[in-house]
């Protein structure tokens, strides 16, 4: 099917109207974010890259702030926006010792003052130790070394682990 020159000047001249105002000039449009879908992260640990893509006629312009409903589980200071052009990615450091859910809210916002969010639901699970492993890192320790944390850490059972004998005194 061949398509008469006339329909698709029709079609480009509609199009060409949607997007400008009466004085001809293009109109702004909204930043345009992707979803994210909810992503889980362990506690005491930077997440891996969270990515998103955002649309604009000038992305380079774009704004971006960034927002946890919850800060005692992650604070606003704490997620980090990198990426540069519609690849766009987040860093989130959980609050220490502390696990939960909090809802990330991202607000893209142009040169205008347009401005698009999009949300999801970040997790907090706790970290997973082996406690064998945290009982020699425990014992191990000397008397200047951090102690070992216990929130938001959840232990593995081990019971194939029956060698204690280095922790054992000699």
């Amino acid at each position: 099917m061949k398509t008469k020159p006339s329909v698709l000047l029709l079609v480009v001249s509609l199009l060409a109207a949607c997007s400008s105002d009466s004085s001809g000039e293009r109109e702004n449009i909204a930043p345009i974010l992707s979803d994210i879908a909810s992503v889980n992260t362990s506690a005491n640990t930077v997440s891996q890259p969270i990515s998103f893509r955002v649309f604009d006629e000038n992305v380079s312009t774009l704004s971006f702030d960034v927002t946890s409903d919850r800060t005692a589980v992650v604070s606003n200071d704490a997620i980090q926006v990198a990426g540069s052009g519609s690849s766009r990615s987040l860093e989130i450091t959980p609050v220490e010792d502390t696990i939960g859910d909090s809802m990330i809210t991202i607000i893209a916002t142009d040169a205008a003052g347009l401005s698009a969010s999009t949300s999801f639901l970040l997790t907090v699970v706790p970290e997973q130790k082996s406690m064998s492993q945290f009982a020699r890192d425990t014992f191990t320790a000397t008397e200047g070394d951090t102690p070992e944390l216990i929130n938001a850490v959840e232990f593995d059972q081990d019971a194939d682990d029956d060698d204690f004998a280095d922790l054992l005194a000699e």
